[in-house]
């Protein structure tokens, strides 16, 4: 008699794996991103939704340097926001 817990699951989606390699500069293309503008109105109408990247800096002392989303912090400060939801990458 088989027992219900002894399928496998599947995956509810593959996502794609990245990978790495050298890429010549010449064939990137620049991103097309909007505007300071545009992500100031975008923080204004919804607020910050997607994390903002963050290393803590070295001393412990609760500081951090920015690793992505810099227009998203300072739009964030432009709309006088006291927080960003954040991931913090250890040092």
């Amino acid at each position: 008699m088989s027992s219900p817990h002894n399928h496998k699951q599947q995956p509810l989606f593959q996502a794609p794996q990245p990978k790495l390699a050298n890429v010549h500069i010449n064939d990137i293309e620049p991103w097309q991103t909007t505007g300071r503008n545009a992500v100031v109105k975008s923080v204004k109408a919804f607020g910050v939704v997607s994390a903002i990247q963050l290393e803590e800096t070295s001393g412990g002392t609760h500081r951090y340097r920015v690793i992505d989303g810099r227009r998203r912090l300072d739009a964030a400060k432009a709309e006088q926001h006291d927080t960003v939801p954040a991931i913090i990458l250890p040092h």
